[in-house]
């Protein structure tokens, strides 16, 4: 007996904003944040990540080719960047650099002041490749940032200087290439978390979220992926079930998952982001487009950046103290130390878009 799968029509991408790509947005930084401040519950949220880099390879290409034959195209691109990303980023390691070690003495910075330099030149996950992760946690999460800045370095040169089909199969030899340096890293020198963390290791996410916004620009290409997208989705999500099956968990260091497994998830993410393009009005872009999952997607940037350290203060300071003063198990103890850590993410985040990255944000207008 055949299982007929329902039937996906695309149509050129349009020229004004998608509002479901932001709820994919917001579905990123959820996960991001159900897996750090309530991990113990959301093992697999750590593929969150994995969601922002197809987003962001795809978003990031479909302007790149729009903008190819522009004047300034090169400058216009990476003023861009630079004023969505550099304030944020600048302003939150001057933070956790200069201003928190006078007052966290329970932390040791010295890690970080010593090799301050990869991160103030966003090449910190090649240190962590090499090195391994730091004691202090605080800036663990930065790594992403990094990958992404070094991939809006080289990628525009990649599509200026290629056509479409040229492109594609630049994206195809760099994605093989990307799970043969997870297999076989460790031989040349790197040590975990390298299958994680390393720029080429990662960019098969990335690029697959590129080779989406190449097709999307075909007529044959939006045909493959009408035609491929909910079949190659189905055996996405069976693998990763047999994995779980196999393994019985979704910890980021299973090896079926830091080898092939990160690529089949990249696979699955791209297939829920083609179905979000989709014109029609169907269940999962009402979802998509809820105002929850929109409004985390607008204030995601901050989020991610601050979550994780006002994370990993609260375990050393609050939690200790909460402990003490609520009479529970333990369970809820974390659990209401989560939700506390969560609330203040929201509200620092908020204004922190508004007293700072938005204003950066409007110079973009004289760069397009």
């Amino acid at each position: 007996m055949k299982i007929k799968l329902p039937t996906i029509v695309l149509q050129p991408l349009p020229q004004q904003h998608i509002k479901a790509l932001d709820g994919l947005r917001g579905m990123a930084i959820t996960l991001v944040l159900l897996y750090h401040c309530y991990g113990y519950l959301f093992h697999f949220g750590w593929m969150g990540v994995d969601l922002f880099f197809v987003l962001s390879g795809f978003l990031i290409t479909n302007i790149l080719l729009k903008t190819k034959f522009k004047p300034k195209y090169f400058r216009n691109f990476w003023a861009r960047r630079i004023l969505r990303i550099f304030p944020l980023y600048y302003f939150s390691l001057f933070i956790i650099l200069f201003l928190l070690p006078p007052l966290l003495s329970k932390f040791d910075f010295s890690y970080y002041h010593q090799h301050q330099l990869w991160f103030w030149a966003y090449l910190q996950n090649w240190l962590y490749s090499l090195e391994g992760w730091p004691k202090n946690h605080l800036l663990h999460h930065f790594w992403s940032l990094a990958v992404e800045e070094q991939f809006y370095l080289f990628f525009p040169l990649c599509v200026y200087a290629f056509r479409k089909k040229t492109l594609l199969l630049f994206c195809g030899i760099m994605i093989v290439s990307s799970i043969v340096l997870r297999y076989w890293g460790a031989s040349i020198g790197f040590v975990s978390p390298f299958e994680y963390v390393l720029t080429i290791a990662r960019m098969d996410a990335l690029l697959l979220g590129a080779a989406t916004a190449i097709l999307m620009n075909m007529d044959k290409g939006r045909q493959y992926l009408a035609r491929y997208t909910l079949p190659v989705g189905a055996l996405s999500v069976v693998y990763l079930l047999v994995i779980f099956a196999l393994t019985k968990n979704w910890f980021i260091y299973n090896p079926y998952f830091a080898k092939l497994g990160y690529t089949i998830i990249d696979v699955f993410f791209v297939c829920c982001l083609v179905v979000a393009l989709m014109p029609k009005n169907t269940f999962v872009k009402r979802f998509l487009e809820h105002k929850y999952l929109c409004w985390m997607g607008k204030y995601s940037y901050g989020l991610y950046v601050y979550h994780f350290p006002i994370y990993c203060i609260s375990r050393v300071y609050l939690l200790p103290e909460l402990t003490k003063m609520l009479p529970m198990p333990v369970f809820f103890v974390k659990l209401v130390n989560a939700v506390l850590v969560t609330i203040a993410t929201i509200v620092i985040s908020y204004y922190s878009y508004h007293l700072l990255e938005k204003h950066f944000l409007k110079l973009k207008r004289y760069f397009t």
